[in-house]
């Protein structure tokens, strides 16, 4: 999007932020994991922009969407919200990233009544947190080091990742529960240890540096994959596949779990609702594919490699292009069989989709929601090989790349 780290930091920096002056020590919570931030953001982005939109909203209204129904509850392994145990759950689940986004200065926060209520004020910052968990990874790291930096306390980091050692790591522990204590309403002795690792991993991450791990030093530098809620990386699922063996044997021998099944969906409902939006917004909602079925909306978000087939990539924007219903049901879908896919049409799609990311990333105004990175991913797992990414991570070697595949396979 056209978001950048120097634009969050200017929006972030428009609020203050020292926690010595706010008193609030609810900036970041137990909850704030980049995957949930980016579930929320996303959550609130869809019920904003409905067709009957919301404009001040509650956590409860958050929660209890159709939206977040439908994507959200099964991958994180949440009950149904209507229940009354589910109640306590659900406040620090969706309430303590509203209140993260709020003292960003993402939404606004006020009061009706004794609940806490929310409006967007930066819809362009929350789009791009809720477009994708790396997205909101940067955002949180970003608005991290911001709040340390106003609040006196972000030398202190630097020293502990200059110093990686148990001894630095009670030292700092010590020093932020101290601050805590002194200047916010958190005073439970324990409350500061529970929020300390979602300040200091992220940034661990960022530096490739050792963090924190069930209250120890970690023995291993802090990964991406560690830091989200759900901790599973997906691609480990294939990482002692043996080169004989497809990807989808592997995984019919090798099923997934039922949170990993639900990421995958909602995932796939993401970005196939930003596709559309952005495909409406810059383009006037043609299709992608200029062909003689061009004519009318592009209405159809189709997967390029099949959702059913393809699961991994589902949630990539670069695996979906906007066509017509007439494209997608003749050309796409033969015979409007959706199971059933066209090699010839398929090799035309991910050239098509190529030159929208080419325009894109060569249009730096334009909403950044496309990469060559990720397309290369898309081509690695959707021709099933072992050539590295980076063989065809740019235009030129992408079409190149598909001009092979395609010219070696049999066709129906």
């Amino acid at each position: 999007m056209k978001i950048n780290e120097a634009k969050i930091k200017n929006i972030v920096d428009s609020k203050t932020l020292d926690v010595r002056k706010t008193g609030y020590g609810r900036w970041i919570d137990q909850k704030c994991t980049p995957d949930v931030v980016s579930a929320v953001a996303d959550i609130v982005d869809s019920i904003t922009n409905s067709e009957q939109p919301i404009d001040w909203f509650t956590a409860k209204e958050v929660w209890f969407s159709e939206y977040a129904r439908e994507n959200i509850l099964e991958q994180f392994n949440k009950s149904d919200p209507t229940k009354k145990s589910a109640v306590a759950e659900y406040n620090k689940f969706y309430q303590q990233p509203l209140n993260l986004l709020a003292y960003a200065g993402v939404l606004e926060m006020g009061k009706k009544g004794r609940s806490n209520v929310y409006h967007v004020i930066n819809p362009e910052l929350l789009e791009y947190i809720g477009l994708s968990e790396r997205n909101a990874l940067k955002f949180l790291q970003v608005y991290i080091t911001e709040v340390l930096i106003n609040s006196g306390l972000y030398d202190m980091f630097e020293t502990f990742f200059d110093d990686q050692t148990e001894e630095s790591l009670s030292t700092i522990k010590t020093k932020f529960r101290d601050f805590c204590h002194q200047y916010t309403n958190i005073k439970k002795e324990l409350e500061p240890n529970r929020i300390f690792p979602k300040i200091l991993n992220p940034l661990a991450a960022e530096r490739h540096k050792l963090g924190i791990f069930r209250g120890r030093l970690s023995k291993e530098t802090i990964t991406y994959a560690s830091l989200m809620y759900n901790a599973k990386n997906f691609r480990d699922i294939f990482s002692k596949k043996p080169k004989n063996i497809s990807r989808q044997e592997w995984l019919r021998m090798h099923p997934v779990d039922e949170k990993i099944e639900a990421k995958f969906r909602a995932d796939s409902a993401k970005a196939k609702k930003y596709v559309r939006r952005f495909n409406d917004r810059y383009f006037n909602g043609k299709s992608e594919l200029h062909d003689d079925m061009a004519a009318g909306k592009a209405t159809q978000m189709h997967h390029i490699f099949p959702q059913h087939n393809f699961k991994e990539i589902a949630g990539y924007t670069e695996n979906i292009i906007a066509l017509t219903a007439s494209q997608h049901y003749q050309e796409a879908h033969p015979n409007n069989q959706t199971y059933k896919i066209d090699l010839d049409i398929q090799e035309l799609l991910l050239k098509s989709k190529a030159e929208t990311i080419k325009y894109v990333v060569e249009h730096k105004d334009l909403d950044q929601i496309y990469s060559f990175d990720r397309f290369a991913h898309v081509l690695k797992v959707g021709f099933e090989t072992d050539k590295p990414e980076t063989d065809y991570n740019d235009y030129v070697s992408a079409v190149n790349e598909i001009n092979l595949h395609y010219d070696v396979i049999e066709r129906d």
